[in-house]
């Protein structure tokens, strides 16, 4: 098993991690600002909870390190799992800041 195996792992467990714990303090943040409606990436974002964030970090945690496990871990790179990753980040960022950004009047 390689170690940037482990590492994307935990990486998948510690992201979905904590968007699973800050996506509900949105939700938070949006009503008490009076938001009744968001954009619909916003609303699945924070609609999936934590426990749903969380099984997605350990679904693609099991997903890395167990394929190091079945097959030669020289044949199966690492690199989709990081540019999934990489989305699942950026996705994020996108479905809750601009939003933000919009209510709060922009950057001043």
């Amino acid at each position: 098993m390689r170690r940037s195996s482990i590492i994307t792992g935990v990486s998948y467990v510690a992201v979905c991690g904590i968007i699973g714990y800050v996506a509900p303090k949105f939700e938070v943040i949006f009503s008490d600002l009076g938001v009744t409606t968001l954009p619909v990436l916003t609303r699945n974002i924070i609609n999936m909870g934590s426990i749903v964030w969380f099984l997605i970090g350990i679904i693609f945690a099991v997903l890395i390190i167990g394929k190091d496990l079945i097959s030669s871990p020289s044949k199966v790179p690492n690199r989709p799992f990081v540019i999934i990753l990489i989305g699942i980040v950026l996705t994020t960022l996108i479905a809750l800041f601009p939003p933000m950004d919009v209510i709060m009047g922009g950057i001043n």
